[in-house]
C-alpha cells in the first residue's frame, strides 16, 4: 500500500517504507496531501512552495517537481499519472494520507466520546495522537495542523481521565502544558485528576500554578470555570466533573445551535487571511473581517467557522446583523434570538438588555460556542453581542470597528490568478489569449462581480469571453452587465453609499472623477473646498466605508489613495458640480505655481498666475515649498492629464496655466514624453485663448521639437513666439525666447543668426532695470555669447563668469550648473586642467540634485575629453564606461555620440586607429539619427581625424567637407575644419557668408 505522510517530515511510504523524495517535490507532495482528492490550483501550489519570492521560471520548475515526484511514485509501483493527475482545476493527489486517517480517528473519538464510550474514546484519541511524528512542514495551511493535534491531545487526556484512568490524565496533561502557551482545559483536568485520585495539595498547587502562569501569559485571569474549580477543591467535585464531561458528550440536556449557511462553492484564494482568522478563534477571541460590498467577507466568514468547527463543540451561532438596511438589527432583539438558540425559554428571557448581555455571557462562558456576526453596522451594534473573556466571535462589516481590541482583518480583492482561476472554473468556457486576464481586470477582481460574469457565461454557450469582454468595455455600462438576478455589483455598492455623510458623497464623487487612479488629501481638499482638518475628517469616513483606500503610509496632505473601478464607475453616474471641479483645478494651479516657484531655478517664462486662485491651505503649501520636486513626482498621474480635464471642465485657461506651472520640471526632469502629453492637452485648447496663451504654447512647441531633434520646425516656432512677445510688449519672456534661438541656431550650425539672436536680446534688457529676471536673463545673454565664441576662449570664459556671478545674486541654479561647466570647458581648452575637472564636477553635482540626467551626462564627457588632453586615457576610459552604460534610450541618444566621440579620439591618441575608427562610425551613425548638424559636424571632425591617421585622406577629406557645408562660415568649429581639409590635401569651398 503506497500513502503520503505529512504529519511530521513528510514522506511517501511504500508498504511502510520510505521512498527517497525531499526538496520540491516533496513540498509539492506535502501541500497536495494537505488537499488529497481535490484539485490544488497550478497558483496555489506555486504560491505555497515558492512563496512570494518565485523566480521566472517557475512554472518549469513546478513541471521538474511533480516529474520527480511522479518518478518516485513509479518507484513506489504506483501508476503515477492516475495517482498524480493534472484536472482542469489543478493538480489532484489520490492517495491514502496519514491526515486524512488523522482525522478519521479523531471524528471516531469523537463518536464514542458522545455515546459516553469513555475508554474507546480515550484508545481511538490516542492512536490519533500517535500518527504524529514530528513539526509539520513550514508550508501555507500547515501550521493549522498542530492546533488539531492539540486538540485530539486535549480531548484524549480529558476522556483518560472520565474512563478513570488519573495518572494518565495528570502525565498528559502535564505533558501538553509543557509544550507551549498554558491552556485551561489541560490545566483545568491536571487539577480535577489530583483531587479525584485524594492528593488535595497537590491538586491546589497545580491549580495556584496555573492560574499564575495563565494570568503571566496572557495578562488576563483565568475563566470563570477554572477560577470555580479552585473553590470546589475539597468539596463536591461532581458540577465540574460535569463540565469536563460536557466538553467531549456536549451538555446534558442543552441545544447545540448550528446555524452556518452552507459554505459557498468553488471558494479560492484567501489561504493567509484563513490562517490569520482561524489562529485568533481557536482559543477563543475576537475577530473581523473588514471590507468593501461585494468582496466575499460571509464567505470567508463560514468558510473560516467550518475549519474550526471542532475547537467549538457547543455549537454556532450565526445570524444577519443587517447593518445595510436601513434598520439594522437591534442588540435587544439579537440577543433574544440567540438566548432562544442556546435553550433559554420564552418565559425566562430577561427584559432589558443588560440583563439579557449577561445571561448570553454566562451562558457563553460554560460552552465552547463560536459566534457569528454577519454584516455589522458599527461597533455599537455589536458591543452587547460578544462573548465574555475566552469565548470566540468573528464579525464581518463594511465599516472599520475601532475600539473593539479585536484581530482585523482587512479583505481586498483576489489577485489576478486567483479571479482568472475562478471565472474559468465557473463559466465552462475556454479562452483565447488573455482574454481571462483582461476579462478580470474589468470586474476590478471583485468576487461577486467574477461569480456574476462567470454565471452569465455558463448559462449561454454564445456568450463567451469576447461578447462579455465586448458588453463590459463600455464604461457607462460595465455596472448594467454585472446583474445577475438579484445579485447586482450597482446594489451591493450603493448600500455602503447611502449611509454615507452629504459631504463624503460630495468627495467620492469628485474623487471618481479624477482622472487618475490616486491621488493625495491634499487634493481632495482643493477640490472639495474644505480646510485641511475638514477634508481629513471626511476622508477618514470613505477610508473606515471602505470606499477609499490608502496606497501610502504617509500622514496629511501627502497621504495617497486609490479608488476601486466599479466604486469609481459607480460614483461617476452622479455628475460631479462642473464649479467643483474647475475650483479643484485653480486649487491644483495655485499648488503648481508655488511649487514651480520654489524650484531652484528662475521662471523667465513660466505664466503669471491669474486673479481668484484659492489660498492654499498651509499644509499643501508646505509640501510644495519644502520638496517641490518631489511634489511634481507625486502629482505627475494628476498633472498630465489636468489640461485636457480643466479645459473639459470649462477652464482652457487654466489648463495652459497648469502645463505653463509644470513645464520648468518636466524639461528640468528630462520628461519629454510627458512635456508633449501636457503640451498636446493645452494646445487642444488654443482657439479659445488669447495672444499671451499662444506665445507661450509657441515657444513650448519649440522646445519638445527641439528635445525631439526637429530643428527647424523648433526654430519657426521659437521665431513666431518672440514676434508675439514682443508685440504684446512682453520684453522679459521675448529675451528668454531668445536663449533658445540661440541655442537652436547654433545646433543647425548657423553661428550668424544666433550672433545676431544673442545681440538683440543683450539690446532689449537695456532699460528693464535689475530685477531678478533681468539679471538672470543677462546672463543668461552671457551664457550665449560665451558658446557662440567658444573658439575665442577667453572671451568665452569672461562670458561664463560674469554669467555665473549673475545667477549666484538672483539663485538660478539651472544657470549658476550651466555657467560653471561652460568655464569648466573653457579652462581645459586653456590648459588648466585642474581647474577645468573641479568646475565640471561641480557643474554635474548640480545637475544631479536637480535630476537633469542628460546635462550631467555631458559635464562627465567634457572631464574625459580633460582626461585625454591630459594623456590620463585610464581615467578617461573609466568614466565613458560609465556615461555609455547610463546614456540609452532616444533621449539620451546625442550624450551617447558625445562620448562615442570622445571615446573615439581617446583611441585616436593611443594609437589604436581601428579602434578609434569603429567607435567613430558608430558615433557618426548616432549622430545622422539625430539629425542635428552641430553635434553631426563634431563627429566627422573626429572621424576626418582618424582616416588621415590611417594614411585615407580621401574619406578624411569627404568627412571634412560634409562637416564644413554644415556650418555657416564664421562657426567656431569651421577653422579647425578647413585646416583639417587642407592637411588632407583639399581646400574649402567658396561660401557666402
Amino acid at each position: 500500500m503506497i500513502r503520503a505522510a505529512v504529519l511530521g517530515p513528510v514522506r511517501l511510504l511504500a508498504a511502510g517504507t520510505p521512498v527517497e523524495l525531499s526538496g520540491r517535490p516533496a513540498a509539492v507532495l506535502a501541500v497536495l496531501a494537505l488537499d488529497a482528492g481535490r484539485p490544488v490550483a497550478r497558483d496555489a501550489v506555486i504560491e505555497a512552495v515558492w512563496g512570494e519570492d518565485a523566480p521566472k521560471t517557475v512554472a518549469n520548475q513546478l513541471q521538474i517537481a511533480v516529474h520527480r515526484l511522479r518518478a518516485a511514485l513509479t518507484a513506489a509501483g504506483a501508476e503515477a499519472h492516475a495517482v498524480l493527475r493534472l484536472e482542469p482545476a489543478g493538480y489532484l493527489l489520490d492517495l491514502p494520507t496519514d491526515l486524512a486517517e488523522f482525522r478519521e480517528l479523531a471524528e471516531s473519538a469523537a463518536t464514542a466520546a458522545r455515546g459516553g464510550e469513555w475508554a474507546r474514546a480515550r484508545d481511538l484519541f490516542g492512536r490519533a495522537e500517535g500518527l504524529w511524528r514530528g513539526p509539520v512542514p513550514e508550508l501555507p495551511g500547515f501550521a493549522a495542523l498542530d492546533e488539531e493535534r492539540l486538540t485530539v491531545a486535549e480531548n484524549g487526556l480529558i476522556a483518560a481521565l472520565l474512563a478513570g484512568d488519573h495518572a494518565e490524565a495528570v502525565a498528559g496533561a502535564r505533558a501538553l502544558l509543557a509544550q507551549g502557551p498554558p491552556r485551561e482545559r489541560p490545566a483545568h483536568v491536571e487539577v480535577l485528576a489530583l483531587a479525584l485520585s485524594g492528593d488535595l495539595p497537590a491538586a491546589r498547587a497545580a491549580h495556584a500554578r496555573a492560574a499564575e502562569a495563565i494570568t503571566t501569559a496572557t495578562g488576563l485571569d483565568p475563566g470563570r470555570a477554572f477560577g470555580e474549580l479552585g473553590g470546589r477543591l475539597g468539596g463536591d467535585l461532581g458540577p465540574a466533573l460535569a463540565l469536563v464531561r460536557g466538553w467531549l458528550a456536549g451538555p446534558e440536556r442543552r441545544t447545540r445551535p448550528m446555524e452556518l449557511p452552507a459554505e459557498i462553492r468553488d471558494f479560492v484564494g484567501r489561504r493567509a487571511e484563513e490562517e490569520l482568522l482561524a489562529a485568533a478563534l481557536r482559543d477563543g477571541g475576537v475577530a473581523t473581517v473588514v471590507g468593501l460590498g461585494g468582496i466575499g467577507k460571509t464567505a470567508l466568514a463560514v468558510r473560516v467557522a467550518r475549519a474550526v468547527e471542532a475547537h467549538h463543540p457547543d455549537g454556532c451561532l450565526f445570524i444577519d446583523l443587517r447593518g445595510a438596511d436601513p434598520e439594522p438589527r437591534a442588540a435587544g432583539a439579537v440577543l433574544d434570538v440567540f438566548l432562544r438558540s442556546l435553550g433559554v425559554s420564552s418565559d425566562a428571557i430577561p427584559a432589558g438588555v443588560p440583563e439579557r448581555a449577561a445571561l448570553y455571557r454566562a451562558l457563553l462562558a460554560e460552552r465552547r460556542v463560536l459566534v457569528v456576526l454577519d454584516n455589522a453596522l458599527d461597533a455599537a451594534q455589536i458591543r452587547d453581542l460578544l462573548p465574555g473573556p475566552g469565548g470566540a466571535a468573528l464579525v464581518t462589516s463594511r465599516n472599520a470597528l475601532p475600539g473593539l481590541g479585536t484581530t482585523d482583518v482587512p479583505l481586498g480583492v483576489l489577485t489576478d490568478a486567483e479571479a482568472a482561476d475562478l471565472v474559468t472554473r465557473l463559466s465552462g468556457h475556454e479562452a483565447g489569449t488573455g482574454e481571462v486576464g483582461a476579462l478580470v481586470d474589468l470586474t476590478g477582481r471583485l468576487p461577486l462581480a467574477v461569480r456574476i460574469v462567470a454565471a452569465r457565461m455558463s448559462r449561454r454557450r454564445d456568450l463567451g469571453y469576447g461578447r462579455m469582454l465586448t458588453r463590459l468595455a463600455t464604461e457607462e455600462r460595465r455596472l448594467d452587465e454585472l446583474a445577475d438576478g438579484d445579485r447586482r455589483v450597482r446594489s451591493c455598492i450603493d448600500i455602503g453609499y447611502r449611509r454615507l455623510s452629504e459631504a463624503a458623497r460630495t468627495m467620492l464623487v469628485l474623487a471618481a472623477w479624477l482622472p487618475v487612479s490616486e491621488f493625495s488629501l491634499g487634493t481632495l481638499t482643493g477640490f472639495t473646498g474644505l480646510d485641511a482638518a475638514g477634508a481629513e475628517t471626511v476622508a477618514r469616513e470613505l477610508e473606515e466605508a471602505q470606499f477609499l483606500f490608502r496606497s501610502t503610509d504617509a500622514e496629511g496632505a501627502a497621504r495617497r489613495f486609490t479608488l476601486h473601478d466599479l466604486v469609481r464607475l459607480f460614483a461617476r453616474e452622479d455628475a460631479a458640480d462642473g464649479a467643483d471641479l474647475r475650483r479643484g483645478y485653480r486649487a491644483l494651479l495655485a499648488a503648481a505655481i508655488r511649487a514651480d516657484e520654489a524650484q531652484p531655478f528662475l521662471r523667465y517664462l513660466s505664466p503669471d498666475a491669474p486673479d481668484g486662485l484659492p489660498a492654499l491651505d498651509p499644509a499643501v503649501a508646505a509640501l510644495t515649498a519644502d520638496d517641490p520636486r518631489s511634489w511634481f513626482q507625486a502629482q505627475r498621474e494628476l498633472l498630465l492629464s489636468a489640461p485636457t480635464e480643466a479645459g473639459r471642465a470649462g477652464d482652457p485657461d487654466i489648463a495652459w496655466r497648469l502645463f505653463g506651472a509644470t513645464s520648468t520640471f518636466l524639461v528640468h526632469d528630462f520628461r519629454g514624453e510627458d512635456y508633449r502629453a501636457m503640451l498636446d492637452g493645452a494646445w487642444a485648447y488654443r482657439d479659445r485663448l488669447g495672444g499671451e496663451a499662444h506665445a507661450y504654447l509657441g515657444i513650448a512647441q519649440a522646445v519638445l521639437l527641439r528635445l525631439e531633434f526637429d530643428l527647424a520646425g523648433s526654430r519657426a516656432y521659437a521665431r513666431r513666439a518672440r514676434v508675439a512677445y514682443r508685440r504684446s510688449g512682453d520684453l522679459v519672456r521675448a529675451v528668454a525666447v531668445c536663449f533658445d534661438l540661440s541655442s537652436i541656431h547654433r545646433a543647425l550650425g548657423d553661428f550668424r543668426l544666433a550672433r545676431a539672436v544673442t545681440a538683440w536680446g543683450e539690446n532689449a534688457l537695456e532699460g528693464l532695470g535689475d530685477g531678478p529676471l533681468v539679471l538672470g536673463l543677462r546672463g543668461w545673454m552671457n551664457i550665449s555669447a560665451a558658446n557662440n565664441r567658444s573658439d575665442r576662449t577667453e572671451e568665452a570664459l569672461a562670458h561664463s563668469a560674469l554669467a555665473l556671478e549673475l545667477f549666484e545674486r538672483v539663485g538660478d541654479g539651472a544657470g549658476i550648473a550651466n555657467a560653471t561647466g561652460i568655464c569648466g570647458q573653457m579652462l581645459g581648452l586653456l590648459g588648466r586642467p585642474g581647474e577645468a575637472v573641479a568646475n565640471l564636477h561641480r557643474s554635474a553635482a548640480l545637475y544631479a540634485a536637480f535630476g537633469q540626467i542628460n546635462a550631467g551626462i555631458g559635464c562627465r564627457i567634457y572631464i574625459a575629453e580633460v582626461h585625454v588632453g591630459e594623456g590620463d586615457f585610464d581615467e578617461a576610459e573609466r568614466l565613458l564606461d560609465t556615461v555609455l552604460a547610463d546614456a540609452n534610450g532616444p533621449a539620451l541618444l546625442a550624450s551617447r555620440a558625445g562620448a562615442l566621440r570622445v571615446r573615439a579620439l581617446l583611441e585616436l591618441r593611443r594609437g589604436d586607429l581601428r579602434r578609434a575608427r569603429e567607435l567613430a562610425d558608430e558615433s557618426l551613425e548616432a549622430c545622422r539619427a539625430i539629425g542635428v548638424p552641430r553635434v553631426l559636424t563634431k563627429s566627422l571632425h573626429i572621424r576626418a581625424e582618424v582616416a588621415l591617421a590611417e594614411g585615407d585622406p580621401v574619406t578624411a577629406r569627404a568627412h571634412a567637407e560634409e562637416a564644413l557645408t554644415a556650418l555657416s562660415p564664421d562657426s567656431p568649429l569651421t577653422a579647425p575644419l578647413e585646416e583639417l581639409l587642407a592637411k588632407a590635401g583639399g581646400a574649402p569651398a567658396a561660401r557666402d557668408c
